[in-house]
């Protein structure tokens, strides 16, 4: 397993699509970082799993076909973010193996990649919420399997607003900030920073130390 501190996970909240200037605001964003960093892009939803939630509801759909067809809704998005940055489109199993090939981690790999999610093998996803309602899992707890899977403890999420609670991470997952799941994927993490939109690109908050580093 490629494990490599040069390597940060961005999770881009589906909702932020709907921001003007979105290109240039990503860009901005990226220059805040060396360009030795590679970064991992997991692209959230947005409006597409909310229209999903809404006809799971009135159709009767499964719980597991509404999750699938959600990760679809995050690829969509992470293609449309590709369309307008050129960062290439990756699964994860692939991004694992191009950079476990490399003689030093992130060697060699390109400096920003979007991951497919539709894979759940290179997850998951089924087995880690096993018992929990699959709603339950969204792309911030993805975001967080992917940064444990990857062995970097960075992690940063951008949403449209900024916290409104003080308190730690399983408050925030109380007030759904993030969802109820992420507490528990997140705690192998040290680097936790939420961001969101000011008038060039994204603030970001101060960062998060999850209930097993506090301790």
């Amino acid at each position: 397993m490629v494990k490599s501190n040069r390597i940060r996970i961005v999770k881009i909240g589906g909702s932020l699509l709907q921001l003007p200037f979105l290109e240039q605001r990503l860009l901005r964003f990226r220059k805040r970082f060396q360009n030795t960093d590679r970064i991992i892009y997991v692209v959230g939803g947005g409006k597409l799993t909310k229209a999903i939630f809404e006809h799971s509801r009135r159709l009767n759909m499964d719980d597991e076909t509404c999750h699938v067809t959600c990760i679809e809704a995050m690829f969509i998005n992470a293609t449309i973010v590709s369309s307008i940055t050129g960062w290439p489109i990756q699964t994860l199993a692939d991004y694992v193996t191009a950079a476990d090939s490399t003689e030093t981690a992130g060697e060699g790999l390109p400096p920003d990649t979007l991951i497919d999610c539709r894979n759940s093998a290179d997850f998951e996803f089924r087995g880690l919420s096993a018992g929990c309602n699959s709603w339950q899992m969204t792309s911030d707890s993805m975001a967080a399997i992917i940064a444990s899977k990857l062995g970097t403890t960075q992690l940063i999420l951008l949403k449209s607003i900024p916290p409104q609670e003080s308190g730690g991470l399983e408050q925030l997952a109380k007030s759904g900030f993030v969802d109820d799941l992420f507490p528990r994927f997140a705690k192998e993490l040290d680097f936790i920073q939420f961001g969101f939109p000011n008038a060039s690109d994204f603030a970001l908050s101060v960062p998060y130390k999850t209930e097993s580093k506090e301790s």
